[in-house]
């Protein structure tokens, strides 16, 4: 049951965030007529963003696991951000931005607390598997990625049936799935050993 909730928290942070590597440079030049070179600049202060709070996360969480928190429930917290955080923040871009600075912002809060995920759900393999983990790991991790490729192929036929409010059905649609995702994990991971 716990490895079901892992594949689904999987999928969801997979689906968010290979949509917002694959669009985001043309999110920016179709919804704030952005060069290449400029779309491509806005777009990369989200990644930093997100590189340095998963670093960050992964010293907090094995800080709290020193301390005597349980590894489940470090996880379970870390991946509430890192679900909640990036599906809100998509809400936000989804509801419209004025400039293309505000869209970079929320992108960056968006990216960055999907960082948290890292000591979340991707990090569930070594509770649940010692033996095994590279095994757990890279099956959810292979459903999580066709998941969100799929998610970017099914965006391209939403983009071009509506050119003009197709990024918010993708991230209103991004959303659910964050939470989705979120619900399955949260319900179902204790870190527990599951397998050998």
């Amino acid at each position: 049951r716990a490895m079901q909730g892992v594949i689904a928290c999987a999928i969801a942070h997979n689906v968010g965030l290979i949509l917002m590597l694959s669009w985001l440079p043309t999110y920016f030049a179709s919804t704030y007529g952005l060069d290449v070179t400029n779309a491509a600049a806005v777009s990369a202060p989200p990644w930093i963003c997100s590189f340095v709070v998963a670093n960050l996360s992964g010293v907090v969480a094995d800080g709290l696991v020193e301390r005597g928190f349980e590894a489940g429930a470090v996880r379970r917290g870390f991946q509430l951000v890192g679900s909640v955080g990036p599906s809100l923040c998509l809400l936000k871009i989804a509801l419209g931005q004025k400039t293309a600075e505000e869209a970079t912002f929320w992108f960056a809060a968006a990216l960055g607390l999907a960082g948290c995920s890292l000591v979340g759900f991707n990090a569930a393999p070594q509770d649940m598997a010692r033996r095994y983990a590279p095994v757990v790991y890279g099956t959810f991790n292979a459903i999580g990625n066709l998941a969100g490729s799929l998610a970017v192929w099914l965006a391209g036929f939403a983009l071009q049936a509506n050119p003009t409010t197709g990024f918010q059905q993708i991230f209103f649609v991004a959303v659910l799935i964050y939470w989705l995702g979120a619900a399955a994990f949260l319900g179902s991971y204790r870190g527990e050993r599951e397998f050998a």
